[in-house]
């Protein structure tokens, strides 16, 4: 027989725990992104040359992003930057494919840079992948345009490589999905399959993909599970690649890295 008291501690961990898990369901998002907010008003201070622009989509929402644009530029890199991404912090210089004259267009998510508006559901997060997808692509003209993911954005690349033709998609350190990735990062005491709003199926972009793809993985990744990463194997191409870098992340200074963004190039 249960004693009183342990029965009060039951009921009330288990509001908490319901109270908790309700938080997380309708705010699920802000989970994705540190959510670093930039007033429209603040001045950027990059050195190279850059462009401010704006996506409105309605009245409480409208996309931002920062275009880095080079003379006689080779082509154009579509980045959809991880969930910590700091617009006043990015250094575009420290980029490979700009130190080898890409341009490089990146997009801020909603609620945070100067991009308004909030998720409401999963194909929100496509919509603005795609309309991200239509100004790079009237801005690259008839140059290579190149998807490029890292972190949380490389389900929004892969995305736009599974739903369009891009001349090649490269992936940093990619996870199988958002779902799982979330689940074994921070809510692994939820039964997050029924929790979750978000899926975020990467590897099914990945399978519906036409166009060349670079994947690169870290051996020693504390961000995705090898196991899982190496999963993705399965449905890549002939023609597409899969490389391991030493370390805990992607090192664009690496010559390994370096050698095959090159040939994928070709």
């Amino acid at each position: 027989m249960f004693s009183r008291k342990f029965i009060i501690r039951a009921i009330a961990f288990m509001g908490i725990y319901v109270a908790a898990a309700s938080y997380i369901f309708t705010n699920e998002e802000k989970f994705f992104f540190s959510h670093n907010k930039i007033e429209a008003t603040e001045i950027f201070s990059f050195q190279e040359t850059f462009q401010e622009l704006q996506i409105p989509l309605n009245k409480e929402t409208q996309l931002h992003g920062l275009l880095f644009p080079q003379e006689n530029a080779k082509g154009l890199v579509l980045l959809f930057p991880s969930g910590d991404y700091n617009a006043l912090d990015f250094k575009v210089e420290d980029l490979y494919l700009y130190q080898q004259s890409y341009s490089i267009l990146i997009p801020s998510y909603r609620s945070s840079g100067k991009s308004t508006g909030v998720y409401l559901e999963e194909k929100d997060l496509y919509n603005d992948a795609q309309q991200w997808f239509k100004m790079a692509k009237s801005i690259a003209d008839s140059s290579s345009l190149i998807i490029y993911g890292q972190g949380f954005g490389d389900g929004m690349a892969a995305w736009v490589a599974g739903s369009n033709e891009v001349d090649l998609l490269i992936l940093e350190e990619p996870y199988y999905t958002w779902k799982e990735q979330m689940l074994n990062k921070y809510f692994w005491w939820l039964p997050h399959t029924w929790f979750s709003q978000y899926e975020i199926p990467l590897w099914q972009f990945l399978r519906k993909s036409t166009s060349p793809i670079l994947i690169f993985s870290a051996i020693d990744s504390d961000f995705v599970k090898k196991e899982r990463s190496l999963q993705l194997l399965e449905f890549l191409k002939p023609g597409d690649k899969y490389i391991d870098m030493e370390g805990e992340s992607i090192d664009q200074e690496a010559l390994n890295y370096q050698k095959e963004v090159e040939e994928s190039l070709k």
